[in-house]
């Protein structure tokens, strides 16, 4: 059985939850500002507006983080991996990105965004991204009959591993 701990049930428990920063790591060095991850997988309102918000309030850049995979077909049928033209995937996932981004945009034209498209695993990047930010959101939407309430895989490794204040939001 899993027990989670104070800061598992602090990102599961409440419409959001976050920890504190000063914008500053142990060495002094200034942080960047605020980062959100996105999967583009459904909505992701809530994780978005939340930092747009927050970046607009303290005037910090925003980086919108998406990771991709090369999908992988199973089952019946599928003896060989699928073939992918290069580039491909990553050329849908940056379009995928613009096109979630554009309204949030118009609606905070003074917050400077940049987009950090990678193929890479999403709990990694977050977790690496993290060591030069302020703050980092991201959603949540696992069960909430799962071993850490609405926490799912990518959300709670982060909790446990971040190098920086978490912001937990509900994706929509």
């Amino acid at each position: 059985m899993v027990v989670p701990g104070v800061r598992e049930r602090l990102a599961a428990a409440g419409p959001a939850a976050a920890t504190g920063s000063d914008g500053y790591d142990a060495e002094g060095r200034s942080l960047d500002g605020v980062a959100v991850g996105i999967d583009g997988a459904g909505p992701s309102d809530g994780p978005l507006a939340f930092a747009f918000e927050t970046a607009q309030r303290r005037g910090l850049p925003l980086r919108v983080v998406h990771t991709w995979s090369y999908p992988l077909a199973v089952g019946p049928g599928h003896a060989f991996p699928p073939v992918y033209e290069a580039g491909q995937v990553g050329a849908e996932a940056t379009r995928l990105v613009a096109e979630v981004l554009a309204g949030w945009r118009q609606k905070f034209p003074e917050v400077r965004v940049t987009e950090d498209i990678i193929r890479s695993g999403a709990a990694k990047h977050l977790v690496e991204v993290s060591a030069t930010q302020q703050l980092l959101v991201v959603g949540r939407r696992g069960r909430p009959d799962g071993p850490v309430g609405r926490l799912g895989s990518v959300s709670q490794t982060v909790v446990h591993q971040t190098r920086c204040p978490v912001a937990v939001l509900p994706e929509d």
